[in-house]
C-alpha cells in the first residue's frame, strides 16, 4: 500500500495562492477547504448537492451528511468551522441556480465533477506548486492537525468516518510520539 503525503501549512498556502489566479477562484478555495479543513474526501466533495449543504430557507447547514460510502457501517458528519463556512459563503455567492438536486461544484466544462475528474483536479493543483500528493492528502492532512492538537484517535476516526480506528492509526503512524500527543492534549487544558 502507498504512503499518502500529507501537507504542511507552507504546502497549503501555496495551493490556496495558486487557485486565486485560475478561472474559478472561489470555487477551487472551497473544494480545498473542505478537503483541508473539513477532512472530507474527494469522492464526498464530488457527490455533494445544494440540499445536502442548504436548508430549506436556502442557510448554510452547520454540519454535512455526504453520501454513504459502500463499505461504511453509518453515515458520518462533517461539522463546518467558522473558516469552512465563510469559504463556503463566499463561493455560494457566485452560483445562480441552487436547487437541491444541483451538485455544489460544477467542473469547468459540465454542471458536475465526477469523482474521477475531481481526483485528477486534486492532483494537477498540488502537481502545479510543486507538492507530491495524491486526492486523499487533505482528508489525511486533516486527521493529522487533530492529532497535533491532542484529539483522540477514537474522535478523530470518528469525525473521519473510518470504520476501522486501525485506518487512522495508519494515517497517524510515525508522525508523532505517544509523548507529543499527550503534551499536545495537556496543553489545551492549561
Amino acid at each position: 500500500m502507498s504512503t499518502i503525503n500529507t501537507l504542511n501549512s507552507h504546502e497549503i498556502t501555496q495551493l490556496f495562492d495558486a487557485v486565486i489566479t485560475k478561472k474559478f477562484p472561489c470555487r477551487d478555495r472551497a473544494m480545498l477547504t473542505l478537503s483541508i479543513y473539513a477532512g472530507m474526501r474527494v469522492s464526498e466533495i464530488a457527490t455533494l448537492k445544494m440540499g445536502d449543504i442548504l436548508d430549506a430557507d436556502g442557510q448554510l447547514k452547520n454540519a454535512l451528511k455526504p453520501k454513504q460510502r459502500k463499505n461504511s457501517r453509518n453515515p458520518r458528519v462533517v461539522y463546518l468551522t467558522q473558516r469552512v463556512v465563510a469559504v463556503l459563503e463566499e463561493y455560494l455567492t457566485t452560483i445562480q441556480d441552487k436547487s437541491d438536486d444541483k451538485h455544489v461544484f460544477h467542473a469547468d466544462k459540465s454542471e458536475s465533477f465526477t469523482v474521477n475528474g475531481l481526483t485528477q483536479w486534486f492532483f494537477t493543483r498540488y502537481r502545479e506548486v510543486g507538492v507530491r500528493a495524491s486526492s486523499n492528502s487533505g482528508h489525511k492532512s486533516f486527521c493529522q492537525q487533530l492529532a497535533s492538537k491532542g484529539v483522540d484517535i477514537n474522535t478523530i476516526s470518528e469525525l473521519v468516518g473510518h470504520r476501522h480506528r486501525s485506518t487512522t492509526k495508519r494515517y497517524l503512524s510515525g508522525l508523532y510520539s505517544q509523548d507529543d500527543l499527550v503534551r499536545s492534549a495537556f496543553h489545551l487544558v492549561a
